[in-house]
């Protein structure tokens, strides 16, 4: 039940958005929102896996039968995608030698923009929607405080 309430929200979320792009950060984000984000039409969908955790590398006996049900969600998930971006070659060749050989796979240095290097500029017209795990950290709530404030 938790989970169609999960997709029903997202649904909302996106439909209320009407994103152009869709890039969904994390395991979970990658495993509910690309179906729902194929499903709904968008036109480009990233999985951005920034690691494969537990899932990819079990080691204890609960992480490898919790593995089993997560791999099957995140590869369903990032085959709803255009492309996959990863933090990691080794995730980049685990991803490969799987079901998703064809995807467009790419190993990004980070997840950070080198200020010093690139300026800002104004976003282009049209909707990105990010979907990302946030926590009740301080670094959570400074990420949702920004997410409001840009969107006020």
């Amino acid at each position: 039940m938790e989970d169609r309430r999960t997709r029903s929200d997202l649904e909302r979320l996106i439909e209320k958005a009407s994103p152009d792009v869709m890039i969904a950060r994390a395991a979970k984000a990658v495993a509910y929102a690309l179906p729902v984000g194929r499903a709904m039409g968008i036109s480009k969908r990233v999985g951005f896996m920034t690691g494969l955790g537990a899932m990819y590398y079990p080691t204890s006996p609960f992480e490898r039968f919790m593995g089993m049900i997560g791999r099957r969600m995140i590869r369903k998930g990032l085959s709803c995608a255009n492309e996959i971006w990863v933090l990691n070659p080794d995730n980049e060749s685990r991803l490969r030698n799987g079901s998703l050989r064809d995807m467009p796979i790419h190993d990004l240095d980070s997840d950070g923009v080198d200020l010093e290097q690139f300026s800002q500029t104004p976003l282009p017209d049209g909707t990105c929607v990010l979907l990302r795990r946030t926590t009740a950290s301080r670094q959570g709530r400074a990420h949702v405080s920004r997410c409001r404030d840009s969107t006020a």
